[in-house]
């Protein structure tokens, strides 16, 4: 069962919450981000305390320490376009 993007963005942010650390994209996404929201319903952004960012489809998230904790899979009429800068 895939988590919803509402519960990604909880998943992420509780995260960040937890371990103080924030958390780290693929090369899709790289870089350390610290919170998550959703945008009208359908996208998801990363906050890096200075630009929002939309999140590309199958990103994965990474801990400090490396390990994989979460790859976000968008509903298939909800895939933003990679690499789009937030609004």
């Amino acid at each position: 069962m895939s988590l919803t993007l509402r519960q990604i963005v909880r998943r992420l942010n509780a995260h960040h919450a937890r371990t103080s650390a924030g958390f780290y994209g693929d090369g899709q996404l790289p870089g350390r981000w610290f919170r998550a929201r959703l945008v009208r319903g359908t996208t998801l952004e990363v906050h890096d305390w200075i630009t929002w960012v939309a999140v590309p489809n199958s990103t994965c998230f990474r801990d400090h320490n490396g390990r994989q904790f979460l790859t976000v899979i968008y509903p298939p009429s909800d895939t933003p376009t990679a690499g789009m800068p937030a609004r």
